[in-house]
């Protein structure tokens, strides 16, 4: 997985974009009051949805797309049928925030695990050097999901994998630790936001 040498600054955190959600429903035919609705640990968290795509949004976490070019990093991938595709820098290169570098593809073919230990693999490469993967919970997308750290450029980065049935992705965050994005909901709010149901 190359990106465009030079493209981009030496602080981000890389987050794994792992394939999207759910939601399940239920009935009960007893004549008993049916019981209150779980909380927000609902199994409904691990059932995915039939089908996800991927865009690439003008903004992720309130941080705007920057302009870089990110260059092809999928050029590995073309074998899982590649129907839709995004790599994007967010926030300002020449600040002094932290950056997000966010990656995933929508597929026809390949199973998620297949997909999901490539991504691992290649982010554990010298362009990341990602390690000390988690299993972390997916969130409402679903899927496989885990949270590790890297290094980007010098920089220490968390870094999250994600994938399921039709997608497959990856962030990177400068400056973060990768168990405290799944911890604090941001992985998921960042993956929500790059997968959609179809």
């Amino acid at each position: 997985m190359k990106f465009a040498p030079n493209s981009y600054p030496a602080v981000m955190v890389l987050v794994a974009v792992l394939l999207a959600g759910c939601s399940a429903t239920g009935s009960s035919t007893s004549s008993a009051p049916a019981p209150a609705a779980p909380a927000a640990t609902s199994v409904a968290a691990t059932v995915p949805v039939a089908r996800t795509t991927v865009s690439t949004p003008e903004s992720l976490g309130g941080k705007v797309k920057a302009d870089v070019d990110t260059g092809n990093p999928f050029a590995a991938y073309d074998k899982f049928g590649i129907t839709a595709k995004m790599s994007a820098v967010y926030g300002d290169p020449k600040g002094n925030d932290f950056l997000v570098l966010a990656a995933a593809i929508a597929v026809s073919k390949g199973t998620a695990q297949e997909r999901f230990d490539q991504f691992k693999t290649e982010l554990a490469g010298d362009d990341f050097k990602a390690k000390s993967f988690s299993a972390i919970q997916p969130g409402v997308l679903g899927g496989l999901a885990e949270c590790g750290n890297g290094v980007f450029n010098g920089e220490d980065s968390g870094v999250c994998v994600w994938s399921d049935d039709t997608t497959t992705g990856f962030l990177v965050k400068t400056r973060a630790d990768g168990l405290a994005l799944a911890n604090t909901f941001e992985f998921e709010k960042f993956r929500a936001e790059i997968e959609k149901p179809i």
